[in-house]
C-alpha cells in the first residue's frame, strides 16, 4: 500500500496517480502508485522508494505542477527548503 510505512505522510493526486513524501529514519522519502494507492509503483532506476533528502522529523508537503515536475518542500531549520524531481521522482535536486 502507498505510504504505508511512512511516517507523517502527505499525499495528492495528479491525472490518475497518487505521489506521497513521507518522513522515516532520518529522511523524507517518494513513492506513487498508478492504482489508487492499493500497491507502489517501481520508480524507474530505483525502486519502490526514492530518497528526497535528509530531514529531521516532520511532515513535507507535496505537489505535481502542470509541466509534471514533482515538488516536495520540507522545513529545515525553521524555514521552507524545496526539492523538485523532473523524472518521475528518480532523482531529486533543492530548487535554486
Amino acid at each position: 500500500m502507498l505510504a504505508d510505512d511512512l511516517q507523517h505522510a502527505a499525499i495528492c493526486e495528479w491525472n490518475g496517480i497518487l505521489y506521497a513524501a513521507g518522513w522515516q529514519d532520518g529522511a523524507v522519502w517518494f513513492e506513487y502508485s498508478e492504482d489508487g494507492g492499493a500497491s507502489k509503483a517501481e520508480i524507474p532506476g530505483v525502486g519502490l522508494r526514492a530518497l528526497v533528502c535528509e530531514a529531521d522529523e516532520q511532515q513535507p508537503a507535496i505537489e505535481v505542477l502542470v509541466t509534471g515536475e514533482l515538488v516536495v518542500a520540507i522545513d529545515r531549520a525553521g524555514r521552507v527548503e524545496t526539492w523538485y524531481s523532473t523524472n518521475q521522482g528518480a532523482t531529486w535536486q533543492p530548487a535554486a
